[in-house]
């Protein structure tokens, strides 16, 4: 399915899926109309993605990991709400994505509002984000970690910018699905390299 959809002119890796609209919604917003099994999109995020969040620990001044995991952490949210204003104006003029990604991510966020552009569409609304840190080196000489995100897409909305309506999704889509992120600390300033969404519900 990834393929498919990116051998479509106006395809884009966070929009997955619109075969009915301009450009294929892939990974943020319409992450998979790719398996008629995986249809539960207002599954509630499984046990382990609830509990850690809720169990995330409080940063110890004594604790290098725990006070690295929230220095990350806090890099990711900014990196998702640069995501989030570069789709809502289908453009990266004015924001600081460029801060907070890079390769892989960064081209993707650049190729897909491109795309919205051309398609004449933005977004409205914001996704939902449940991360937890999965792995994290720091003894490397460019510091490394993962992030596993429980991704919830349902209030974030396609619009066609002539008519202001809401662009229609594949109801069969995941709305809510898990996303791998992979992140380093270039300096001072952890930047995400590349996210892997999962056609698989959390």
């Amino acid at each position: 399915m990834k393929r498919r959809a990116h051998q479509s002119v106006h395809s884009a890796v966070r929009f997955r899926n619109g075969a009915a609209v301009t450009f294929g919604l892939c990974s943020v917003l319409a992450l998979s109309a790719c398996s008629s099994s995986d249809n539960g999109d207002e599954a509630k995020p499984s046990s382990p993605t609830t509990a850690s969040a809720a169990e995330t620990p409080t940063p110890s001044s004594t604790d290098p990991e725990a006070a690295a995991k929230d220095e990350l952490l806090a890099a990711y949210q900014q990196y998702l709400n640069e995501v989030t204003k570069s789709y809502s104006q289908a453009g990266t003029e004015g924001t600081d994505i460029k801060k907070y990604a890079t390769g892989a991510a960064l081209a993707t966020v650049q190729s897909e509002t491109k795309a919205m552009q051309k398609a004449g569409q933005v977004t409205t609304g914001k996704p939902g984000s449940t991360p937890e840190v999965t792995a994290i080196n720091l003894g490397r000489k460019v510091p490394n970690a993962t992030i596993t995100d429980c991704m919830d897409v349902s209030q974030w909305k396609l619009i066609d910018q002539k008519t202001k309506n809401v662009v229609e999704l594949p109801k069969e889509r995941l709305t809510k699905y898990v996303d791998i992120i992979r992140v380093e600390k270039w300096g001072k300033q952890w930047v995400v390299l590349k996210e892997t969404p999962q056609e698989r519900k959390c």
